[in-house]
């Protein structure tokens, strides 16, 4: 696993970690040792210093490169263990068949090293958070072992002049993502705080100011929604500008990654958009806006009872089908419309009678290699004929060219009809469907 950082691997070699069963109860358990946790953070260190970040993408396919919410190790998600589960779970599904290689920002390993650095007790939001981590690793394994899903630097390394072009597109993004809050945002306060809701913050997320109470109360006097925007934005502005760059920073990361690697940039919220149209301005297609999690939820028949182990072995299995299956949903995704992600899971499944039976018809026709040995037998047959000049045996022989010349023209034509038959979008749920098959 040359590929894979030496903290990331660590977990991956770690045999309490190993059991489905009680994976859960086995991470509660190693957060809470002092052992464990003191050489994850060496890993963690031997990493940063000693590792070299080399995403491997396929130069000829498609390549993602989540970012925001849609990283499986988001800072922006609930961080308990069968929350985090269940996000691993459906992220495993785009990771396996909406992208030739997934690309992630090693924000495990970054986390781990600002730790060591600070030298400071763990807290227990911090042990939650790491589990939460931990828990992700070990569920996403066969895709991180299969070469699926690769890391990137969680950390861009930049140049002093380089840095501080970076810090001011940070600046620009965060002025254009004030401009979206404040378009549409809803304001409550209590004494101690200002909470902030807005489209463009996303769904479930708030912007909380803490502030001492004189100030916050000379806000409160403020009479209508109005008049409480323009002295929020007159008194907090700072507040609100730091928020969107914590908000916006790691996406920098990941599309400078992306830039490098050549992955597509996956993005979710408006934050994120924003930030990758900066570091993309000069790019006709700086980002694909594709709802990942909607991509998890489309109700397509049978792969989502697959393991993600299973869904390793779909992905090899369907591997001719899955360009143009990606195709498909892309642009169902980039439509936005949950309709017309019903109507291609709808319209697959409606496809895989047809297409078994086509695959019944080429395999029906297929002789098994029975039209060369027939050449050959009657090649042999003639030859042998023409060494005792007898003619009666070359004739003998003649049929047998014939007709194994007809079996093997026949043979290559079945073989094209199920070689074009497995590239077809819905051979991916045929092939889903034979794999739960096989369990039994």
């Amino acid at each position: 696993m040359s590929n894979v950082p030496p903290a990331i691997e660590y977990l991956l070699e770690t045999p309490a970690l190993a059991a489905d069963n009680r994976r859960e109860a086995a991470i509660e358990h190693l957060v809470a040792t002092p052992e464990f946790l003191r050489d994850l953070l060496g890993e963690a260190t031997r990493t940063a210093h000693d590792f070299r970040y080399r995403p491997r993408v396929v130069d000829s396919g498609f390549s993602l490169q989540p970012s925001g919410p849609l990283h499986p190790m988001s800072p922006f998600e609930c961080v308990s263990l069968p929350c985090r589960r269940q996000k691993a779970q459906a992220f495993a599904q785009v990771a396996a068949l909406y992208s030739d290689t997934t690309v992630l920002t090693d924000r495990f390993t970054h986390l781990l090293r600002l730790k060591a650095e600070s030298g400071e007790p763990w807290t227990p939001k911090e042990l939650a958070t790491l589990a939460a981590n931990i828990l992700t690793v070990r569920e996403l394994e066969p895709l991180i072992k299969s070469g699926a899903i690769q890391f990137s630097a969680p950390e861009h390394h930049l140049c002093s002049d380089d840095n501080k072009k970076t810090m001011a597109l940070l600046d620009r993004v965060a002025e254009q993502g004030l401009e979206l809050i404040a378009d549409n945002m809803t304001i409550a306060s209590t004494p101690e705080q200002i909470k902030v809701t807005a489209q463009a913050l996303g769904k479930g997320v708030t912007l909380v100011i803490n502030a001492p109470h004189d100030r916050i109360e000379s806000f409160e006097c403020a009479s209508t929604q109005i008049d409480k925007r323009q002295a929020l934005l007159l008194h907090f502005r700072d507040a609100m500008l730091n928020f969107i760059r914590w908000r916006v920073a790691g996406t920098l990361v990941d599309c400078h990654n992306a830039a490098e690697s050549g992955a597509t940039v996956a993005a979710k919220t408006e934050f994120e958009i924003l930030a990758s149209k900066a570091v993309f301005e000069k790019s006709s297609a700086p980002a694909l806006t594709m709802n990942l999690a909607a991509a998890a939820s489309i109700n397509l028949p049978w792969i989502p009872q697959l393991s993600i182990t299973e869904l390793v072995w779909l992905r090899e299995r369907a591997c001719h089908a899955l360009p143009n299956f990606r195709l498909e949903v892309a642009r169902s995704l980039q439509a936005g419309s949950s309709e017309t992600l019903t109507s291609i899971a709808s319209a697959l499944q409606g496809e895989i009678p047809g297409l078994h039976a086509e695959l019944r018809a080429a395999l029906t026709k297929r002789t098994d290699g029975i039209g060369p040995a027939a050449i050959v037998l009657g090649l042999a047959v003639v030859l042998c004929g023409i060494a005792t000049a007898n003619p009666l045996v070359v004739g003998s022989g003649v049929p047998f060219i014939a007709g194994g010349g007809a079996m093997w023209t026949a043979d290559k034509a079945a073989q094209s009809d199920e070689e074009r038959a497995r590239t077809k979008p819905a051979y991916v749920l045929l092939s889903a469907r034979e794999l739960l098959q096989e369990r039994h």
